[in-house]
């Protein structure tokens, strides 16, 4: 990883030792390296992962969701798209062969400069949107849930409490 990258990721492995003190960056290709979070998250969240792309440059959160049900993925992508529109500054992402579903947030980096904090806002962010949509995509591939019903339900909780 370039050597101007170091403050950033000093900043990521902070962070990140507050879930685990195992794990590092690993290359995922020229210019992108992923940093996985390993502990046991609730379900239905499967991994949560930081990507630094130091060609943008750019840090990226991943939360990926563990939903069984690939035969639903048409349903799953309407209930993403509807709670995707509007979010800032996230999205959810479906990969409509596999069912995969994620959700992802990204902070443009300043010039080797990002305070742990921003890291554990931009974390934190990501989770708690994971975690308010959670249901809703659970009960559209596990119940069959209409897609837009689901969502539009998993936000009226939110807002309520």
């Amino acid at each position: 990883m370039p050597a101007s990258f170091a403050r950033i990721v000093a900043a990521v492995e902070t962070v990140s030792g507050e879930f685990s003190k195992g794990g590092h960056f690993r290359q995922a290709d020229d210019s992108r390296w992923v940093r996985d979070i390993g502990i046991e998250w609730e379900d239905p969240i499967a991994n949560v992962s930081f990507l630094l792309d130091t060609e943008a440059p750019l840090l990226a959160v991943y939360v990926t969701y563990e939903l069984a049900g690939a035969e639903r993925v048409d349903a799953l992508a309407r209930a993403a798209a509807r709670a995707s529109f509007g979010l800032l500054p996230g999205t959810f992402e479906v990969d409509v062969d596999t069912g995969e579903t994620r959700f992802r947030s990204v902070l443009y980096l300043p010039p080797n400069d990002l305070s742990v904090r921003a890291v554990a806002q931009l974390l934190a962010d990501a989770l708690v949107t994971a975690k308010r949509y959670a249901p809703a995509f659970a009960s559209v591939v596990r119940d069959g849930t209409d897609p837009i019903r689901a969502v539009d339900e998993a936000e009226l909780m939110a807002e309520s409490s």
